[in-house]
């Protein structure tokens, strides 16, 4: 998973997408509250090329947990 947050700038005149950070590892990815804060400051997420929602961020990472079959998280709580 590749997670990336950035904000839509103006480039010669075109919207573009500029990554601000970036990380293939879920336990960097912000807690729920600064995700949704950022969210509602004008940042973007990408999750392996695609474009989520705060929400949908944290269930991924949730997910990720899971997988890799760890503790669950206490981030967000």
């Amino acid at each position: 998973m590749l997670f990336v947050v950035g904000k839509d700038e103006m480039i010669d005149g075109k919207k573009a997408f500029i990554g601000k950070m970036q990380t293939e590892y879920p336990s960097c990815v912000y807690d729920i509250q600064t995700l949704k804060s950022m969210e509602q400051a004008g940042y973007r997420f990408k999750i392996d090329g695609k474009y989520v929602k705060a929400q949908e961020v944290w269930k991924t990472i949730e997910k990720e947990d899971k997988l890799t079959k760890k503790a669950p998280s206490k981030r967000g709580s």
